[in-house]
């Protein structure tokens, strides 16, 4: 083998390393992104344990509620309410349209975060399967 045809393999040879070294940086970085999109994804599932939760104490909220105004109704046809009865169902009725108003909009943020994460999780793994079975094939 010439001198010449030898510093082209080695030089070839030092490509194919680099190259190699390059590809198994990125495998390493796209792991990385892979796990910090299933630790968002986690903290995404938190927090719609999170919003189940507080639905369901809202819900046991309502229940309370429509007792209450059931009771309240009884109450008003059996006696005249009064001014501050009237202020006090709306107090209440007021604060459960808030709490409603708060849990859409919370459960709406939690819907949009999840499917952007979902997406980038996708996207992650068919990077990581392209990249090992170029590796492979290598």
């Amino acid at each position: 083998m010439s001198d010449e045809m030898k510093r082209e393999f080695d030089g070839l040879r030092a490509e194919l390393r680099n190259g190699m070294s390059e590809l198994g940086q990125g495998l390493t970085d796209v792991r990385q992104g892979l796990v910090e999109v299933r630790q968002g994804m986690n903290q995404s599932h938190d927090d719609m344990r999170e919003l189940r939760s507080m639905f369901r104490r809202t819900m046991v909220s309502v229940a309370r509620l429509t007792g209450d105004v059931a009771d309240l109704r009884h109450d008003m046809a059996s006696t005249l309410a009064t001014k501050d009865d009237v202020s006090m169902l709306k107090g209440c009725l007021d604060n459960f349209a808030g709490e409603v108003a708060v849990s859409r909009r919370e459960r709406t943020l939690q819907d949009k975060s999840f499917n952007f994460l979902n997406g980038h999780l996708s996207d992650h793994e068919a990077r990581l399967v392209r990249l090992e079975r170029q590796e492979k094939k290598s």
